[in-house]
């Protein structure tokens, strides 16, 4: 069974696949509150990542910045 944070980056790589930037930054950062942040893994920083390509592909570059 998969857990809510992978069933959001599941959600989240679709719609990020289709360029819905918007609805993917929302299932991202919903992926990453369900995240255990207290045994960090390197999905953290990937996420981080795609949540910052998300406002970068959506052409909100100083959002941006601080996912990166």
């Amino acid at each position: 069974m998969e857990t809510a944070s992978e069933e959001n980056i599941l959600k989240g790589n679709l719609f990020f696949d289709n360029k819905d930037y918007k609805s993917a930054f929302n299932f991202y950062s919903a992926a990453l509150d369900a995240k255990d942040k207290k045994s960090p893994d390197g999905e953290i920083a990937w996420l981080y990542n795609r949540l910052g390509m998300c406002k970068y592909n959506a052409e909100e570059y100083k959002e941006a910045l601080p996912f990166h």
